[in-house]
């Protein structure tokens, strides 16, 4: 069937160790508690997003750069376009190690990147850069998504500084500032006042655009009346990712951007999909609204979307 013109389908998946939920910030904990089994788990997935056409944007962090069943799957996948690997910032996870000051020190919550120091940051960011590099044998990293969500002007600079152009971390219409970190009196990041849709970002308020050649390509979500509604399945919302399909197609919307993560493709990865039985109705789901995507949508890779689209 022939697409529409300029209507895609971006699929991103938060590509992470198992079970990341739990609070792990210590250095003990990270080097030791982190498992990366749900890479085992990976090719069935992007097998699925083929069969339809689909291109994922595997968003790597840290710890998933040793997974050898990714690596395997990007050595073929990379340069034949049908997968691209871009870097997703766990702060806490990420080499170098920062202890906080006790002053600041308030939590026990995974830290947001935003909350370090700014040559820590710029450690971290050409840490994962490096690794993310030699792992998978890539020449740049050009797409990004924060983790947790959070993402601020001094960290969206240090990114554009090291060849970022495409980044998925903001949320429209959401609020995660209750949603504390490790030092004293940090939130997430507040998206109320944010576009809907795709723009270039002013660096210095990123909340408005502006000619930095750094584009945000927000994932579908919607708040309406204390109600969210994703493009991200949780196994009981079928039928809700498929009325916001149909709303925006009515939109006439150019893009709809899809995320999972990929410990939620693994049995007992993640709280949201438990067991065995709850990873096959997942599939079930995906199956039904990939069918549906597919009559409408071209798949391509966050970074091309940005390139053959916007540019």
């Amino acid at each position: 069937m022939k697409h529409p013109e300029k209507r895609y389908l971006i699929i991103t998946v938060d590509t992470e160790g198992d079970n990341m939920w739990r609070s792990m910030f210590s250095q003990n904990s990270v080097e030791h508690r982190i498992s990366i089994q749900n890479g085992k788990f990976l090719p069935r997935f992007q097998r699925l997003c083929e069969s339809y056409g689909f291109v994922p944007t595997y968003l790597v962090d840290y710890e998933m750069t040793e997974s050898e069943p990714l690596r395997e799957m990007a050595r073929t996948g990379v340069p034949a376009k049908r997968l691209e690997i871009g870097m997703h910032m766990h702060a806490w996870s990420t080499p170098p190690y920062y202890v906080f000051p006790p002053e600041r020190d308030a939590t026990h919550f995974n830290p947001y990147i935003g909350e370090y120091p700014t040559e820590i940051i710029e450690q971290k960011v050409e840490c994962l850069f490096a690794r993310l590099k030699d792992a998978f044998h890539l020449e740049r990293i050009t797409s990004h998504r924060s983790g947790r969500w959070q993402l601020d002007a001094r960290y969206a600079k240090i990114l554009r500084r090291h060849g970022i152009f495409a980044d998925c971390s903001v949320t429209p219409g959401m609020d995660w500032s209750d949603q504390i970190g490790q030092t004293k009196d940090s939130g997430g990041s507040d998206y109320r006042d944010f576009p809907k849709t795709v723009y270039e970002m002013d660096l210095d308020d990123i909340s408005k655009s502006g000619k930095s050649g750094f584009f945000e390509v927000p994932v579908t979500v919607e708040r309406e009346d204390g109600k969210v509604s994703w493009l991200r399945p949780t196994g009981r919302n079928l039928s809700q990712m498929l009325a916001l399909v149909e709303r925006k197609s009515e939109e006439q919307v150019p893009y709809l951007e899809f995320m999972i993560h990929s410990a939620e493709l693994m049995p007992f990865g993640s709280p949201t999909f438990p067991s065995e039985g709850a990873i096959e109705k997942l599939y079930q789901d995906m199956e039904q609204l990939f069918a549906r995507l597919s009559k409408e949508y071209r798949g391509i890779g966050l970074s091309d979307y940005v390139q053959e689209a916007l540019v």
